[in-house]
């Protein structure tokens, strides 16, 4: 920690907490999904609704403090914390109000895809999540949001009707098709630029009737025929498919690969697609039905990011498109394994998002393949080893010239980098952001994100 502290506020109309480096539950309050990136803020301010961000921000401008936001806390750049400035932290505000009649839902801006799907499922409703109970509905849906349901029923980000936001002058504003459209449109996909959102309103779909979770593990003879079978379908599968594909390295070094097909469909069609992906091959099979809330706890049994134990990351994020060459694609994909050490891992995931009518966002809809190459671990002093290793395979994707960036990317990558934005949202809609950032939050106040710069 570096800079001086500044002074307690006065906190006599704040409805929720402040939490400075003296007080008990301050450790734990700065905890994020990635350790290596948790800061030592001055100031963690406990947010107990609107009215409490707008203080925050009040005391951080008074202060001249960074602002850092956080909602599940998932943020792998190490976004929703700081050092020496102030967390707007929203883990209190996970209120979920359900409207069965509307099938719509009013949730806080700390609310995490396991409490929606808890909520929602009383009424037999599920909204689109990404694939694990303790990621932020926030931070996901401001930033696409890809899921089992994506393929269905759209981005998490497709799925939000409005959106309560507080924005760096202080004010709340509410933003959807018919107000501030502009807005609207900004928020879902590059949402975290534009303000801190306390609450959103979202559209859910009738529960799955029946769910197939579990997966495939495949040995390492069969590694190139189950990739090319989890690549068929997840081109050509149904709307009901979401195959997962993840490669590491097994106890003895040789790589592995594991299939989780994440299917939301009727019987027969769960078992001819994932009879499609043990084609040719023979796998170890535990695939077996489940709930949907079983589903986005099979990754993560524990559904907490405070329970992650430390762990230390490092991701990156890359699109393969459907209209590529997909045998240089699979090529790619099998040259790499080679070079994992035994904390890294690759994840295959289908980006086909149904189109919503109306849906019209800044996030890209192309068609294709999301890979992550991610480093996981927990002792600091592997930190150049691990880091080494997934900024290398990183190179050699984007020197192969067949990846883009993903529509994904932010939020499952750890740097940043402005050219990388710019890229992934076009130069026009990239320009389109900018003159909004200059129009909402000119002098970056919420620069701790995928950041657009302000601009003309």
């Amino acid at each position: 920690m570096t800079g001086e502290r500044p002074g307690l506020p006065d906190t006599s109309d704040l409805r929720g907490s402040v939490l400075t480096p003296s007080d008990e539950g301050y450790e734990a309050a700065r905890g994020i999904f990635n350790d290596r990136l948790a800061g030592h803020p001055a100031m963690i301010v406990r947010c107990a609704d609107a009215a409490d961000v707008r203080r925050a921000l009040r005391w951080a401008r008074a202060e001249g403090l960074e602002v850092s936001v956080r909602g599940g806390g998932h943020g792998l750049g190490g976004w929703a914390s700081n050092d020496d400035g102030l967390v707007v932290d929203l883990t209190r505000m996970r209120r979920v109000l359900v409207d069965p009649g509307t099938r719509t839902a009013w949730i806080g801006g700390g609310a995490r895809a396991g409490d929606v799907v808890s909520e929602a499922a009383r009424h037999g409703l599920v909204p689109v999540t990404g694939v694990t109970p303790s990621v932020g509905m926030g931070g996901l849906a401001t930033g696409a949001g890809e899921g089992y349901l994506t393929p269905l029923h759209g981005y998490a980000s497709d799925n939000v009707l409005e959106f309560e936001v507080v924005t760096a002058s202080g004010d709340t504003v509410q933003a959807s098709a018919t107000q501030r459209p502009d807005l609207y449109w900004a928020l879902r996909g590059a949402g975290p630029n534009f303000g801190v959102v306390t609450a959103m309103r979202i559209r859910l779909h009738p529960l799955p009737e029946q769910v197939i979770g579990g997966s495939l593990t495949f040995t390492t003879a069969d590694i190139p025929r189950a990739t090319r079978n989890s690549w068929e379908l997840m081109e050509h599968g149904s709307p009901f498919s979401f195959p997962q594909t993840m490669y590491a390295r097994g106890g003895d070094g040789s790589p592995t690969v594991t299939v989780f097909p994440g299917h939301t469909g009727p019987s027969g069609v769960a078992a001819r697609e994932i009879g499609a992906l043990r084609a040719g091959t023979d796998p170890v099979d535990d695939t077996a039905a489940t709930t949907y809330a079983g589903l986005l706890h099979q990754l993560d049994p524990d559904g907490d990011v405070e329970d992650e134990g430390g762990s230390r990351h490092l991701w990156d994020c890359f699109h393969l498109p459907f209209e590529g060459a997909r045998g240089e694609q699979v090529d790619l994909v099998l040259s790499l394994l080679p070079s994992f050490g035994p904390n890294t891992m690759m994840e295959l995931w289908p980006t086909r998002p149904a189109e919503i009518v109306g849906s019209e966002s800044v996030i890209p809809r192309s068609r294709g393949v999301t890979l992550v190459v991610l480093g996981m671990w927990t002792d600091p002093a592997d930190d150049a080893r691990e880091i080494g290793i997934v900024e290398r395979i990183s190179d050699t994707l984007r020197s192969s010239g067949l990846v883009r960036e993903s529509p994904s990317a932010s939020n499952h990558v750890t740097v940043y980098t402005v050219n990388r934005v710019r890229d992934l949202y076009g130069a026009d809609d990239f320009a389109r952001l900018q003159r909004l950032k200059s129009l909402y939050d000119p002098d970056n106040v919420f620069r701790n994100c995928y950041n657009v710069p302000p601009g003309s």
